[in-house]
């Protein structure tokens, strides 16, 4: 079955969630302390390349929705003055 990691930076910095999680449809969770999944990382090099990876690719996913929905407004922001 495909996975994912849902992780947040809180608990690697200020040991805070930051946010919670709901899912939509029926799955099963597997919730890991964060000394035990750092722990793994510490053990096993190709699980935390996977991991690497993953975090990655998210980040470019936030990053570009960022991007996108910036320039949405600004671009909205212009049609609202050019119209005015």
């Amino acid at each position: 079955k495909p996975w994912i990691i849902i992780d947040e930076p809180g608990v690697h910095t200020n040991k805070k969630n930051q946010f919670s999680v709901a899912a939509l449809t029926p799955c099963e969770v597997c919730f890991i302390e964060a000394s035990n999944f750092n722990e793994v990382l510490g053990l096993n090099s190709r699980f935390a390349c996977e991991v690497i990876n993953h975090r990655s690719q998210h980040s470019m996913f936030c990053l570009d929705r960022m991007v996108s929905l910036t320039q949405r407004i600004k671009v909205e922001g212009k049609a609202m003055l050019l119209s005015k």
